[in-house]
């Protein structure tokens, strides 16, 4: 809100806005340019009101005078305007790090839960087929195919006969 008095000798006037209104758009880039334009006009205004003051000090010319006051009262609208813009862009800007940073660690979480979904998969696999090893080792120390010297390492077949004498399991 923006309360301006103007007063002089003879007259007096008060105004009162609320810029609760305005509707600001959500496109960070287009707040900054806004922003610009806004300390730009802040700039110029506060230069004129210099000039003003300097060419009538004393405020004795009427028309300098209400031009003096209009640009204190366009001045605080701008001011008004230019908070108004940067606390929005300030929001903006923490909501999109805070969702870039909610998305980076929803594709972390992701991420991980595809490793671990490769991993019980590759587990699953891995007990299959140690499951299926052992149940063939039975099968060869029951039919008598496996060299129990070598502890299964050697690939042992009575017609064949030993072709080595590794250890490991080999498929």
């Amino acid at each position: 809100m923006v309360e301006v008095k103007l007063k002089t000798q003879n007259n007096s006037c008060e105004f009162h806005l609320n810029f609760n209104e305005i509707k600001l758009p959500d496109d960070v880039n287009i707040l900054k340019d806004l922003e610009k334009e806004v300390e730009n006009s802040i700039y110029h205004l506060k230069r004129s009101n210099e000039e003003i003051k300097q060419y009538d000090p004393d405020g004795k010319d009427k028309d300098l005078f209400l031009a003096l006051n209009e640009n204190k009262f366009s001045l605080n609208v701008k001011q008004e305007r230019l908070l108004m813009i940067k606390k929005k862009i300030k929001n903006l800007e923490c909501l999109n790090h805070f969702d870039h940073a909610q998305n980076t660690l929803n594709s972390d979480l992701l991420n991980n839960e595809n490793k671990d979904m490769e991993t019980d998969t590759d587990d699953e696999k891995n007990e299959e087929t140690n499951k299926n090893v052992n149940m063939l080792e039975k099968e060869d120390l029951r039919n008598e195919t496996i060299d129990t010297k070598t502890q299964g390492g050697g690939e042992t077949d009575p017609k064949k006969g030993t072709h080595g004498q590794e250890r490991g399991i080999y498929l």
